[in-house]
């Protein structure tokens, strides 16, 4: 049942844009959903996601260049404490492709994962791991009458940090 999967409200918002900057002209409207609560006393959960059209008008040698899209983006995050000494969490981010004036660009994504164990009440084990499957690529395609080119960039990559930390004072 829905109510179960998500104790707490969804929340969500509408809007529409119209204004100018790199583009001469353009629109863009869209929603945006959110949630967060607890399952239990073990789970917290976090979700927001947005959806969105854009229309963009920018000049070029030929004439106007006009296109259009849709896109979105999601977010999660889940922690998870199943004894008082440890606390797992994981966080996700999901990014649709984006217009830009001469074409479009995608959007990157990744995951991360951290576990906490609290050794004394001083003294905790943290391990984390960023970008668990190096989803930072971001592909820019540039798309006029005049140039056509494609632009592959990966950035970040997978880390993983193991640390201990000590809590000073009282």
């Amino acid at each position: 049942m829905p109510a179960a999967l998500f104790p707490e409200p969804v929340r969500g918002s509408a809007r529409i844009d119209t204004g100018s900057g790199q583009a001469r002209n353009g629109r863009s409207g869209g929603v945006e959903f959110e949630s967060s609560g607890a399952w239990g006393d073990k789970w917290k959960y976090s979700l927001s996601s947005n959806v969105y059209y854009a229309e963009l008008e920018a000049a070029d040698i030929s004439g106007p260049l006009r296109q259009s899209g849709l896109s979105g983006s999601a977010q999660v995050s889940l922690d998870y404490k199943p004894t008082d000494k440890d606390s797992l969490h994981l966080d996700g981010n999901v990014q649709g492709d984006t217009l830009t004036a001469q074409g479009m660009q995608s959007g990157p994504s990744t995951v991360n994962l951290s576990w906490k164990r609290k050794l004394t009440p001083r003294l905790n084990l943290t391990v984390s791991a960023s970008d668990i499957y190096t989803g930072g690529n971001i592909r820019t395609i540039t798309r006029t009458a005049s140039v056509y080119g494609i632009n592959n960039s990966r950035f970040g990559g997978r880390v993983v940090f193991v640390g201990i930390n000590y809590r000073m004072g009282g």
